[in-house]
């Protein structure tokens, strides 16, 4: 059962008006049926599979030609050679908008081929999981005190809703495939126990104020391992690290952050907190 996303209205106005629009997020954020869903005419295609993102990133040119706009890339952070490819191609038609529609899970190498690439001819949209706005309007359910405890606890990916899923299952399964298929693709950790102990501290201290040195003795890591993996999580739409707000803009910008994760469901998971009144005290 599809979840009307409020950020619609936005993304079709932004597609109208650049050749190219990518959309960034999480996994399992709802990205790839957005689009498919909002842009029923657009072909679309995934760079999920090897055999797909080699080509892609090996073949550009030949893969735009038998892949011809407008088109749905997913996951193109797997070839990011192909945003060369697709910038020549919109400078072959530059007065076309909406083109290209692009999904990514990894901020940091997309926006690297972004930047070197397609630098005035896209739109960056981040996408969240679901806020809790949106699941009233969809479950026709206004949350009080108690529901507002059970959603903080469920979280906000659409796809536990809007399937019924077993949330400790699903978070277990997502944790287990994110670090598979993200976490080493970037960085090379060590020991995975170490990261998943890291992920678990930082659930821990969400709101609270980032303390690199405090994490890296709790995992018996350096503040330089540290500050990697977080910009990992951060990459990948896990967590945000909010700045302060001061009068004084020199100590907005030296002053330590908070670091928040971005959905609930999963910060209750990785502290294993299991019931309302678990999160209540």
């Amino acid at each position: 059962m599809w979840i009307q996303r409020e950020i619609e209205s936005a993304l079709v106005a932004v597609a109208s008006s650049r050749p190219a629009t990518i959309l960034t997020g999480c996994r399992q954020s709802g990205k790839t049926s957005l689009l498919q869903r909002t842009f029923p005419d657009h072909a679309y295609i995934s760079l999920d599979l090897p055999a797909v993102a080699e080509e892609a990133e090996e073949s550009g040119e030949s893969f735009l030609s038998r892949n011809p706009s407008p088109l749905i890339i997913d996951e193109v952070q797997y070839a990011p050679q192909l945003l060369r490819h697709i910038k020549a191609d919109i400078d072959a038609r530059r007065d076309e908008m909406g083109r290209f529609l692009i999904t990514g899970s990894q901020r940091f190498p997309l926006m690297q081929g972004v930047t070197e690439s397609l630098a005035g001819r896209a739109a960056i949209v981040p996408l969240h999981t679901l806020s809790a706005r949106e699941f009233e309007r969809w479950s026709g359910e206004t949350l009080d005190r108690q529901s507002l405890l059970d959603w903080i606890l469920r979280g906000g990916y659409p796809e536990l809703h809007a399937r019924s899923l077993d949330a400790p299952r699903f978070y277990a399964d997502y944790l287990a495939t994110y670090i598979e298929r993200d976490v080493r693709s970037v960085l090379n950790v060590r020991s995975l126990r170490d990261f998943n102990r890291f992920m678990r501290l930082c659930a821990a201290r969400t709101g609270q104020l980032l303390s690199y040195n405090a994490l890296a003795a709790d995992v018996g890591v350096s503040p330089n391992t540290i500050k990697s993996w977080l910009s990992v999580l951060e990459a990948s739409g896990i967590v945000h690290l909010l700045d302060p707000y001061h009068r004084n803009l020199g100590k907005r910008l030296i002053k330590t952050p908070k670091l928040y994760f971005l959905d609930t469901g999963l910060a209750c998971f990785l502290t294993g907190l299991q019931t309302p009144q678990e999160l209540e005290r």
